[in-house]
């Protein structure tokens, strides 16, 4: 007899559908996995003949195939357990032992003629899965190709949390299954997906009761079960005690274990002293989605105000909050996300790897740039990194997306963050401040500025210097607060969204290199004004354009519609020189 199942595997970020087949024949004992499963699938078996008898169904007793097709596509992780499992029950037909009303005393398995002896004491699992008695079996198909199944088994059969659970519902409702039963710790984020009927479930019994539940009663079954997995987690927010309480107006978690130190973790930015020039152009950044360079004197606050950036950031759509979910699902990380409201925040450290950074390796690896879409992606100490790694966001920094190798298939993964990078001006960080207090020759300034390639420097919207806050203004907190910020970065996003609707970007920094010119409109006296900018600094095309686009967002934080020369102007001052160590100091 020979079932099919549907069920879900993970590339990357998206899930692609892999049918479980499963044969049984007479014949010694065999239980074996094809299909180019990996060595976590492989182990599966294990789990999968203990679940099905401590759940008190018969495993065969003769020669059980099962495959995943496409058979020449790598599978891995354990969330085919699951639907491994429900094959092999819907493939065995009547094999069942030790339910209730079943009499077996010796424990051992139930054969087909035993059952017809029972008779009715069996219980009867409905579509196909066991019946009560021989030849009332329905084909073995259950629901397949109307309903899919992930989840990973433990050996007592209850059925485990994995992860790419999102993906694989955002794929259900893609290939036109309606139906999914996940595991019961997975529900929250499987509901996410609009458009598909979720059933979630703790046990392999639950699992198979949900799989042969007749079609005209599905809809209704199921939602009784979502209303339970509900009730359990608003109990379990209850229950469970809350997390400290933000010491700001505005709470923002860290992005996981790129995430800063706790003693940042609520930052406000009234809590850094002066910085007013900074503090602006880190306003523009965060309403216009611009790249931003911070380069300034050890402990004049560029750590502190990039971490004070998740406090202005505005809410993440529906649409950004779902991509994103994605992604973090396919990691199994999704409960460090959190809401809406907490844009990811990854904080890389300079030991990172190439590999960490883009994302690859076998098996696939999500990298932080990647973890960072719709967020933020902060570099400190930009000029200390190893000069391979900075180098290797050229891509991600100009096309919003990364391309990794998975296995002999190229993978292309979302990487459309915000960038913020933290330097010192020299060896000693004291080039900035006042005479005498450098120690670096100029030479040794230029050789330090250099690590920065001017690629990269070209790629950010807005490079702003620092230097150390005057003895006055050490302790006299700023009246300004994160809140008060983010009213007019959140404005300004609004008016964003309204012009860009129904355009393939959001946000001013998105903006397209021909689109720009439709979107931002320059008068003839503005044209004038950036042509001499470029003769004099012998700007770029790409610098070019990104003048214009922080000029629309300082134009959208006025709430106009038209960019004025004031704009353009205080946009060219965001550019500074084409290397760190000049321009003057913020």
């Amino acid at each position: 007899m020979i079932s099919r199942i549907v069920t879900f595997g993970l590339s990357g970020t998206r899930a692609f559908r892999v049918t479980v087949e499963t044969d049984i024949t007479r014949g010694i004992p065999y239980y074996d996995i094809v299909g180019l499963g990996s060595e976590a699938v492989r182990e599966s078996r294990k789990r999968i003949r203990a679940a099905i008898i401590n759940q008190k169904y018969d495993f065969p007793s003769g020669h059980v195939t099962q495959n995943l097709a496409p058979a020449d596509v790598r599978k891995t992780g354990s969330s085919f357990d699951l639907p491994l499992a429900l094959g092999i029950l819907c493939a065995g037909g009547n094999w069942r032992r030790g339910s209730p009303g079943t009499v077996n005393e010796s424990g051992g398995y139930c054969e087909p003629d035993e059952y017809a002896e029972y008779g009715a004491a069996c219980v009867e699992l409905r579509g196909g899965i066991a019946a009560s008695g021989p030849g009332s079996f329905s084909g073995g198909e259950g629901n397949a190709g109307t309903t899919g199944v992930v989840g990973e088994l433990s050996l007592d059969g209850t059925v485990r949390p994995v992860k790419g659970v999102l993906p694989a519902a955002v794929c259900c409702r893609e290939e036109g299954i309606g139906r999914i039963i996940v595991p019961f710790d997975n529900y929250e984020e499987a509901s996410l997906c609009p458009g598909i009927e979720i059933w979630p479930v703790k046990t392999l019994r639950e699992a198979a009761d949900a799989y042969s539940c007749p079609q005209e009663t599905f809809s209704e079954e199921s939602r009784k079960a979502r209303e339970a997995a509900h009730a359990a987690l608003t109990l379990a927010r209850q229950i469970l005690p809350t997390k400290k309480e933000p010491v700001s107006n505005n709470e923002q978690g860290t992005g996981g274990n790129g995430g800063t130190d706790s003693l940042y973790e609520y930052c406000d930015m009234a809590d850094v002293y002066g910085q007013r020039g900074a503090k602006r152009a880190l306003e523009i950044a965060a309403a216009g989605k611009h790249n931003i360079l911070m380069v300034g004197s050890p402990g004049c606050g560029k750590s502190m105000l990039a971490v004070c950036l998740k406090g202005i950031l505005p809410d993440m759509t529906f649409d950004e909050f779902f991509e994103t979910s994605q992604i973090y699902s396919s990691c199994g990380m999704e409960k460090e996300l959190g809401g809406r409201d907490r844009r990811p925040f990854r904080a890389v450290h300079r030991g990172i790897t190439r590999t960490a950074l883009i994302g690859g390796g076998r098996p696939l690896e999500i990298g932080e740039v990647s973890l960072a879409h719709n967020g933020v992606l902060f570099f400190d100490e930009l000029s200390e990194m190893p000069r391979g790694i900075v180098e290797s966001l050229r891509l991600p920094l100009e096309e919003k997306k990364v391309f990794v190798n998975n296995c002999g298939i190229k993978e292309m993964l979302p990487a459309n963050f915000l960038f913020v990078g933290a330097a010192n001006p020299c060896p000693c960080g004291n080039y900035y401040e006042k005479s005498g207090r450098c120690t670096c020759s100029y030479s040794a300034v230029a050789n330090y500025a250099s690590r920065i390639s001017g690629a990269i420097l070209d790629r950010m919207d807005i490079r702003v210097n620092m230097r150390s806050v005057d003895a006055e203004r050490i302790g006299n907190r700023d009246a300004e607060t994160s809140a008060e910020v983010k009213k007019r970065v959140e404005a300004a996003r609004r008016l964003q969204l309204e012009r860009y609707r129904n355009r393939p970007f959001t946000a001013n920094g998105d903006i397209d290199n021909i689109s720009y010119v439709k979107e931002c409109e320059l008068s003839p006296s503005i044209r004038k004004l950036l042509s001499g900018a470029v003769e004099n600094f012998g700007l770029s095309v790409r610098a070019y354009e990104k003048i214009v686009k922080v000029a629309r967002t300082i134009a959208d934080l006025d709430q106009r519609e038209t960019i004025s020369e004031d704009d353009i102007l205080e946009s060219l001052q965001y550019r500074g020189c084409e290397r760190p160590e000049g321009g003057a100091a913020a």
